[in-house]
């Protein structure tokens, strides 16, 4: 087993690679190294001549873009784990997308990503991941005819356990709340049908009060007239 190429060395001692096939990623990095005291950057748009380059000055870290149109990242991630790349398969890979997806991290870390970033990138997030690249003790350790990261088949495991237990705990509480909404419009239901049935109830009921009896008014002198006898 072995670390990477850029294990204990400083950010002034780095020289970095950065494949990328969009003009305005490659200006961004170029951007981005200016203001780094590394000690060497470079930017690629080819990934082949990327290679060439790389095969002929190794560099520390690389930076590689997941989505291109000449290849994937991908691919290239394959090939460079592979022993018959010595001693690129070293090489510390920072897989750099605007696709963050589970299935894209995941393939990354098991094709030999050693760390992930999305995009858009600035100085400080790229100097945090330098530095903790590294810094990084975990070994390549090589299974058949290509290396892979120690610990990333676990890591990942945990991870997906993780996510399934997240997923199960948010279907249980959405359930909840639905349950809960349910009772809540079944109960308020219930009381505007009691009310309503209440009124109706209060409407047909008679009324029972008794009606104020007639005043009666004592007959005044002379108000009756006189009966004639025969």
């Amino acid at each position: 087993m072995s670390l990477h190429s850029a294990y204990g060395l400083p950010l002034e001692e780095l020289d970095l690679v950065a494949i990328d096939d969009s003009k305005a990623m490659q200006g961004i990095y170029r951007s981005i190294f200016s203001t780094l005291r590394t000690k060497r950057a470079r930017v690629y748009g080819d990934p082949e001549r990327a290679m060439n380059a790389m095969l002929n000055e190794p560099p520390n870290v690389l930076l590689l873009d997941w989505r291109m149109d000449a290849t994937s990242g991908a691919k290239l991630l394959r090939t460079l784990r592979l022993k018959q790349m010595d001693p690129l398969c070293f090489l510390p890979v920072i897989v750099v997308s605007a696709y963050g997806s589970q299935s894209v991290v995941e393939l990354a870390y098991r094709l030999g990503a050693s760390s992930f970033l999305l995009k858009p990138i600035s100085p400080d997030s790229l100097v945090k991941r330098l530095q903790w690249i590294a810094g990084d003790v975990r070994e390549l350790r090589l299974e058949n005819d290509r290396y892979v990261i120690e610990g990333v088949d676990l890591k990942l495991e945990q991870h997906r356990e993780k996510a399934e237990s997240l997923s199960r705990a948010r279907a249980y509480h959405d359930e909840k709340q639905r349950s809960a909404r349910k009772d809540k419009e079944d109960a308020d239901s219930d009381e505007l049908a009691e009310a309503s049935s209440n009124q109706k109830s209060a409407d047909e009921k008679p009324d029972r009060r008794k009606s104020p009896k007639p005043t009666s008014v004592p007959a005044q002198p002379g108000s009756f007239a006189r009966v004639s006898r025969r």
